[in-house]
């Protein structure tokens, strides 16, 4: 769906209004992520680092565990996985949906 297009494209160009970008652009004093309260929220550590996060990749079909990833900022991590499933095969078509739907998950919400 369009939606979850527009949140990934949104994320490679770091355009996420998490708080910690809002923060860079003085719209508001809050910066600590709302789900784990124990670092600042920028779309790193909203999508890989923080502990609910973590739970939801590892408690989906595809398993990662994200204290593993060795990408040093998210639109690495997505950039990278998108690459890894470029060819056009039904299974990496079925794994780069469910990835992009993870994170939607995990960011919609956020938005409410």
């Amino acid at each position: 769906p369009l939606k979850i297009c527009n949140c990934i494209w949104r994320l490679l160009h770091d355009s996420l209004p998490t708080f910690l970008t809002l923060k860079s652009r003085g719209i508001t004093n809050v910066g600590m992520c709302p789900l784990c309260d124990s670092d600042d929220e920028s779309a790193t550590h909203l999508f890989i680092h923080c502990p609910f996060s973590r739970a939801c990749w590892y408690g989906s079909q595809l398993a990662i565990q994200s204290s593993k990833v060795v990408a040093v900022f998210v639109q690495q991590w997505v950039s990278n996985t998108i690459l890894e499933h470029r060819h056009m095969e039904e299974e990496n078509m079925k794994c780069l949906q469910l990835f992009f739907i993870i994170i939607w998950s995990i960011w919609h919400p956020r938005t409410k």
